[in-house]
């Protein structure tokens, strides 16, 4: 297990071509997606497998670890005029193409940047850990920032989001859409190998079943100016299952 922080941008699967992987002291890891501004994976052990891209034509690079979790990833908030409105995952255009034809008629659909987001960059501590920030509907600024724990003798990661700048009102900002989200007695909702705990929302976090799974999401305050949700991700059981 690596003893500082490492950070690569790599083609992964199930996130963007811009992925930013983090491996922390400890051994967990991420994968934020620079394109949808939003936290992709999660995963433990070995960071990153680059043999893949360098092979033949190259495939893209893989996480190198297990017990791998793709929070749902796509956007981070939205304006939900009901608990009936589908999430936008991400965004899309379309255009007709067909090589040498005048008058195309075929469709092709591809990823563009929506246009009320905006990558800002990210900036590394004293420990080389990133803090992300982008804009939204450019006078809401995001900074992101996550922290290796251990949390009841199991491995975490805390992610600290902070929110400055008044939001629409009805805006939504979605933490997970995976696993069951049944929630505990001590109010973790469970996500596949993590179990999540949302601190700091103002309201109790909402659990809907939207397009065939569930999705956790928390209602930002449009009075309020200044936001911070505290996000911990912990695993379900010690590294491997085993005991240290």
């Amino acid at each position: 297990v690596y003893k500082r922080q490492i950070t690569h941008r790599a083609f992964l699967p199930n996130v963007s071509p811009r992925a930013i992987a983090v491996g922390y002291p400890g051994g967990v890891n991420l994968a934020w997606d620079a394109d949808l501004m939003n936290l992709s994976l999660l995963w433990r052990g070995g960071f990153v497998d680059v043999a893949p891209h360098w092979n033949g034509r190259g495939s893209g690079s893989k996480p190198a670890g297990y017990d791998l979790v793709n929070t749902g990833g796509g956007l981070p908030m939205q304006v939900l005029e009901s608990l009936d409105q589908l999430w936008q995952a991400d965004s899309k255009a379309t255009i007709k193409y067909e090589r040498d034809t005048a008058e195309p008629q075929k469709e092709i659909t591809f990823d563009v940047h929506h246009p009320n987001f905006r990558f800002v960059g990210y900036e590394l501590d004293d420990r080389r850990f990133p803090t992300f920030r982008y804009a939204y509907r450019d006078d809401v600024m995001v900074e992101e920032s996550f922290q290796p724990q251990r949390i009841d003798g199991k491995e975490a990661l805390i992610r600290s989001i902070q929110i400055a700048g008044k939001v629409p009102e009805s805006t939504h900002f979605r933490i997970a859409a995976t696993g069951s989200l049944e929630k505990d007695d001590a109010g973790w909702y469970q996500a596949g190998s993590v179990s999540i705990k949302v601190d700091g929302a103002g309201s109790e976090p909402i659990v809907r079943d939207s397009a065939g799974r569930k999705e956790l999401l928390v209602v930002l305050d449009p009075s309020s100016e200044q936001h911070t949700l505290t996000v911990s991700y912990r695993w379900l059981t010690e590294i491997g299952g085993r005991k240290k």
